[in-house]
């Protein structure tokens, strides 16, 4: 169930950090009828969540994408590794990498101009 403020798993913490991204700060976002409204895109990872997000904002259909569509290296749908161990964790960054080619680069630039910890909804926009 999307638990809003929730934490990033510690797991999730320290695979984020190898790669040079800082998810301490990050909490989780319910996709509110508002946010989907006023999204261009929706992604998420997986089909339990798209069918989630199609349920919930039925408007929405045309903007919600599983995020592995944004390569064709990969998987379409990429697995929640919640509860997972460093491997899931890692396995799990490796395709939103692919997916996301230069989020490395972004998340650098991002830091610079950190902001507030509830302005970024995680990627599934319903964590």
């Amino acid at each position: 169930m999307p638990s809003p403020g929730r934490r990033s798993p510690a797991q999730a913490v320290r695979s984020a950090s190898a790669r040079h991204i800082d998810l301490r700060a990050h909490r989780s976002q319910v996709l509110s009828p508002e946010l989907a409204a006023g999204a261009d895109a929706i992604f998420v990872f997986d089909f339990h969540n798209l069918r989630r997000v199609l349920m919930a904002h039925p408007r929405a259909l045309r903007r919600v994408h599983p995020l592995g569509a944004l390569t064709s290296a990969g998987p379409l749908f990429i697995s929640d590794p919640y509860g997972g161990d460093a491997a899931t964790f890692d396995e799990t960054f490796d395709q939103i990498a692919a997916a996301i080619p230069d989020a490395d680069q972004r998340s650098a630039h991002q830091s610079e101009h950190r902001a507030p910890p509830n302005a970024t909804p995680s990627p599934a926009g319903i964590a």
